[in-house]
């Protein structure tokens, strides 16, 4: 392999290539610029007192976080401007009280928590040791059982998963993970039926046409399903996508700012590549072409200097945009689900019939229905044999009447014939 095509791993052991000199040159530079950034870093920290650190945010600290914190400070600084520090501190006991209370528990998260355990950073030594993959395990099922409503979702071990390499211990990992899923990022963004993920895809592709506005037509001209791509950018923040070292910096912005980061990075992501996004009028070229942005990156402070660079875009205008998409978006997945849910009664009547069931009951359970209809048609003969013995006894009632009804009339006609001997005696 050429030294223009190496393959190295970072300090956290991820697999980094080199397929150009011109990016090694790139590296070159921004190596020097973190030396330089280190530097503020050290003298802030020092200022702060170095330690558990209670940091106020302020438009120096705003920029010095936008330059990149420091590797070995990232673990510290994250946890004091997530807060996440006083909430472990708050809370002692509890993430321990909740992988006890639910050691031998089961559920639909938990199941698929282990499906994904393998599939989290494949081929990277820290979950080659079985210990690691149990501590990953650990937090994921202690959120899911934490807040049932969300469970789990896909991309939530890769947020975990890098935690735990960047050397959070935990406990720590468990509430920095509390701190993205129910602060940081929206609501419902991690749910089950992703409400909030949803919205935040339209509103990008609004924020597309105002910011970046031939990208964002060109798409909308090709009706390119945009959702299918950067939805996943979203939910993993872009860990899964992009070099870890470009991750990195972005979510030391994410933890700082909140995740307007999110869009502008999309936003940066798209406008780098226009050139060539611009060239493609085939929808399926198109597509992948967008799917491929992330590979045409490599150096964190070309992207973050064009999302910078970018019209700016306040929390409130986002926010507005996520309102306005709101309704729209529950409206749809209503229709979808009514489809759902009609398409699956539709499938189960034609495997009833094609299995020669009786068509006219909807039921996902047959062992149930059988015994239903064992029980119902004890219970009609149960109800004619009742019947038949009901009818009997009629039809001896009846005849008793009949008899009394005959004896009557004998009475009658004996009277009669009294009246009469009477009146011939009279005359």
């Amino acid at each position: 392999m050429s030294d223009s095509e190496r393959e190295d791993r970072d300090e956290y052991n991820f697999v980094i290539s080199y397929p150009m000199e011109q990016e090694l040159e790139i590296r070159k530079i921004a190596k020097l610029k973190r030396q330089q950034t280190n530097k503020k870093w050290n003298k802030f920290i020092k200022k702060q007192g170095g330690g558990n650190l209670i940091i106020k945010k302020n438009s120096k600290l705003k920029k010095l976080v936008r330059s990149g914190i420091p590797n070995k400070h990232r673990r510290v600084l994250w946890q004091s401007l997530t807060s996440s520090k006083e909430h472990l501190e708050a809370n002692k006991g509890y993430y321990s009280l909740l992988l006890e209370r639910n050691k031998d528990g089961q559920s639909s998260a938990t199941k698929q928590i282990d499906n994904d355990l393998r599939r989290t950073f494949p081929g990277h030594p820290y979950f080659d040791d079985k210990e690691n993959l149990l501590k990953l395990r650990n937090v994921l099922c202690a959120y899911s059982w934490r807040n049932t409503k969300i469970g789990y979702c896909q991309s939530m071990n890769f947020i975990v998963g890098l935690l735990l390499i960047l050397g959070f211990k935990e406990e720590e990992a468990f509430w920095m993970f509390v701190a993205i899923v129910e602060v940081i990022m929206p609501k419902t963004s991690y749910s089950r039926d992703l409400i909030d993920a949803h919205i935040d895809q339209k509103t990008l592709l609004s924020l597309m046409l105002k910011r970046i506005n031939k990208i964002g037509k060109h798409i909308v001209k090709h009706e390119v399903s945009l959702q299918l791509i950067t939805q996943q950018w979203f939910l993993c923040l872009y860990i899964s996508c992009l070099p870890t070292e470009i991750t990195l910096r972005i979510l030391d912005v994410f933890f700082f700012e909140g995740n307007k980061i999110l869009f502008r990075v999309a936003l940066a992501l798209f406008k780098l590549s226009q050139k060539e996004i611009l060239e493609q009028n085939e929808p399926g070229l198109l597509f992948m072409k967008i799917k491929e942005l992330p590979n045409n990156v490599v150096s964190a402070d070309n992207l973050l200097k064009c999302a910078f660079a970018l019209k700016a875009f306040s929390r409130k205008e986002i926010n507005k945009q996520r309102k306005f998409w709101g309704p729209k978006v529950q409206e749809e997945l209503n229709r979808l689900n009514k489809v759902h849910r009609e398409d699956r009664k539709k499938r189960r009547k034609q495997l009833l019939e094609k299995e020669g069931w009786n068509s006219s009951f909807d039921s996902t359970d047959f062992k149930k229905e059988i015994e239903k209809e064992k029980v119902n048609e004890e219970e009609n003969e149960k109800e004619k044999e009742k019947g038949k013995e009901k009818g009997k006894e009629k039809e001896k009632e009846t005849e008793k009447e009949k008899e009394k009804e005959k004896e009557k009339e004998t009475e009658n006609e004996n009277e009669i014939e009294k009246n009469l001997k009477i009146e011939k005696k009279i005359k």
